[in-house]
């Protein structure tokens, strides 16, 4: 029997110092429960903090990028990942080891490209926060997206569309998400959006009710926003 694909764990990391443990932590728990081999690769975007020591510290391996840029950090990992599977994790996200089999089983089955996974908040939320979030699962369930905090294919489907777009300051995830769906289809796969396991990630974005309202409220009216890292400032200046 050939031996079974391992994984690349991918995380793009800016000034992450609080909170990166604990999602390298929950990798590695996790991974007592799978049956691979895996590796952790933190892409350290330019960090300021104890990013870089606490990746190694955690048993992780630190590459970097001096561009602070979330797709060129997730590409820039997927460069240096040495396994079939790529799971890209963000630093403010904990998975357990029942979502990661379960993306080890839909990439196993042949019939996956990638994919992504119903999100939960680490603490209670506003009711619009979490309705807003309920409108995402809908959507990505119908359109197969998936959000940033845990995406997962292919390396050979992340190399076939050319990993995230430069292009994009915000929403990488979501173009990268059509381009996986387009080339799988063209090869019989699917993209699968898992719902019945969800990634705990975490809500420190927010900060202020008025700056979510603001923010989200610009790239609807202004889409083309995505493309400019000054306007994408909700996504690169976050309240810890």
């Amino acid at each position: 029997m050939s031996p079974k694909p391992n994984i690349s764990f991918i995380i793009p990391a800016f000034n992450e110092e609080k909170l990166l443990a604990k999602t390298l932590a929950s990798i590695h728990n996790s991974m007592k429960f799978v049956e691979r081999s895996y590796e952790i690769i933190v892409v350290d975007n330019n960090s300021t903090d104890r990013t870089s020591q606490i990746a190694t510290e955690e048993g992780a391996k630190v590459v970097f990028e001096a561009h602070n840029q979330i797709a060129r950090a997730r590409n820039k990992g997927g460069e240096f990942a040495v396994n079939p599977y790529l799971i890209f994790v963000d630093a403010d996200t904990t998975v357990s080891w029942e979502l990661v089999n379960e993306t080890v089983n839909n990439l196993d089955s042949g019939s996956c490209c990638g994919g992504g996974a119903m999100m939960e908040f680490d603490i209670p939320v506003h009711f619009f926060y979490q309705t807003v979030l309920n409108l995402f699962h809908r959507l990505a369930g119908i359109f197969k997206l998936a959000a940033g905090c845990y995406v997962y294919c292919l390396r050979e489907s992340f190399n076939a569309v050319g990993g995230f777009n430069l292009k994009y300051y915000a929403g990488e995830e979501i173009r990268f998400s059509r381009d996986l769906s387009k080339w799988g289809k063209s090869r019989g796969l699917n993209f699968q959006f898992i719902q019945s396991t969800r990634v705990k990630t975490s809500t420190r974005k927010f900060g202020s009710m008025p700056k979510v309202i603001f923010a989200l409220g610009m790239h609807l009216l202004l889409p083309f926003a995505v493309f400019s890292r000054r306007l994408c400032w909700f996504w690169y200046k976050r309240k810890d």
